[in-house]
């Protein structure tokens, strides 16, 4: 039997693929609103204030769409043949909004997969919740505690409510890199 986790997860990652190439776009162009999210793993770059002359120098949208592209197709056959593209009202089908999280203010719509970028992603929210970088580097609080108190878990109402008017996306990631990466941060390195 199949999880409604999949089949959900399914569904929203298909829909969200559809949509990440127009999020890079957004992104970029409104990387001056956004400036200093990225966590660079080059440590010369945290600090820097990364504009939107920085990007357009280092990302080649042309080829990002490709990719995002084949990233698409892959996630439709993936979902088709596990059975995740079929509508229905069963359980496996009904949306789970426990795990979104929504900025109103920049009208963003997130699904939280932990061990998919979710540490990233978590401290871009927070940083757009007000946040500051060193406020996150010092607190003893988790990422997702701290979201948590500036977006509060939604309903499937409120989500679906902003869902259609905000830019929605999901990171994706192999289960088994999910599964390899939370035994190597949690029992290899506690």
């Amino acid at each position: 039997m199949r999880s409604p986790r999949y089949l959900l997860y399914g569904a929203t990652i298909i829909l969200t693929l559809t949509w990440l190439p127009l999020i890079i776009i957004t992104v970029h162009r409104s990387v001056t609103v956004i400036s200093g999210l990225r966590r660079v793993q080059n440590k010369e770059l945290i600090d820097r204030n990364l504009d939107a002359d920085y990007f357009s120098q280092t990302i080649d949208f042309d080829y990002a769409e490709e990719k995002m592209g084949k990233r698409r197709e892959t996630m439709r056959k993936a979902c088709e043949e596990t059975g995740l593209s079929v509508p229905g009202d069963d359980p496996e089908h009904r949306l789970n909004a426990w795990e979104y999280l929504i900025n109103k203010e920049h009208n963003l719509v997130w699904c939280n997969v932990f061990k998919a970028a979710s540490t990233s992603w978590l401290y871009n929210f927070n940083i757009l919740a007000g946040y500051s970088s060193g406020e996150l580097r010092k607190s003893k609080i988790s990422l997702i505690e701290l979201a948590r108190r500036r977006y509060p878990r939604p309903s499937a109402a409120e989500l679906l409510a902003v869902a259609n008017t905000s830019h929605t996306f999901i990171i994706a990631r192999h289960p088994f890199e999910r599964l390899l990466s939370a035994y190597r941060d949690k029992i290899l390195r506690p």
